[in-house]
Parts: structure tokens; sequence; C-alpha cells
């Protein structure tokens, strides 16, 4: 019989998730995303705050008014901050790095107030990239780049 307060069980035992599919739009739906070099950047923006709070991303894309991110929050974090926490700290450094996106949103709110988030439960990491992955080749493939 196993011991179930051993250190060893509990790293065997323990499959908690707390994953999550978001969907992050620009407000007004501009787009603004349409532009690689601003996609890229905004990628980039999104890496480096995922990592001063210790929020792993496995998979993001950028479509023309909205951006797709997989992403793995921990267990400390409820989901709430942690939206407000990657819209706020994104926008900041969006303003920072386009000064010109002011004129754009002169109120200084990058993205709409709609978020769509979904918890990852029983599909697989894999088919979540797939779907960001294929979605947006298909949407190019039908659009142009």
């Amino acid at each position: 019989m196993k011991d179930l307060c051993s250190d060893s069980y509990k790293k065997c035992a323990d499959v908690r998730r707390n994953s999550f599919y978001f969907v992050f739009v620009s407000k007004y739906r501009y787009n603004t995303f349409r532009n690689e070099f601003i996609s890229e950047v905004v990628k980039d923006i999104f890496n480096v705050i995922s990592q001063k709070y210790g929020i792993t991303i496995y998979s993001q894309e950028t479509d023309i008014d909205h951006i797709h991110l997989f992403l793995e929050i921990p267990i400390t974090m409820t989901l709430k901050h942690v939206i407000c926490l990657l819209k706020s700290n994104t926008a900041h450094n969006i303003f920072t790095v386009f000064p010109g996106f002011k004129k754009r949103y002169p109120k200084g709110h990058f993205w709409s107030k709609y978020t769509y988030y979904e918890s990852i439960g029983k599909v697989t990491s894999e088919t979540i990239k797939k779907y960001i992955e294929v979605g947006q080749k298909k949407y190019l493939q039908t659009h142009g780049s």
C-alpha cells in the first residue's frame, strides 16, 4: 500500500493543471496586428511579462484584431488577476514602444473589455496548440498576408 503522505506519491499523483485558453481583442477591433512587426513585438511583450510573473506560454498567435494565448498560470493567481495583469502590462508596454498608438487609443485602453477564456481540462495541450496554429494558417490562406 502506498503512503499518501510521502513526497514521492504527491509528485506522482498531483496532476492538477491551471491551463487556460485566452482571446484578447484590440479595442474597437482595429486591425492592429495586420502589421507583422507589431504582431511580433506584442508577442515578445507577452513573453517578457509572462516570465516576470511565472506564467508559462505554450502557444500564442495573432490575428488581425486579436491574439490567442494558451497559458499555464501559477496556482496562487486568480484568473481575474492574470487577465488584468496581462492586459494592463501589455497595454502599457505597447504604448511605450509605439507612442503613435495613443492617437488611435486616446483614452489609453488598448484592449477591449471582452476577453474569451476557457479552462483546459479534458482537452490535451496538443489539441489547443494545433487549433491555434492551424486556425491562423487557414485565416492567412483565405485572407492573404
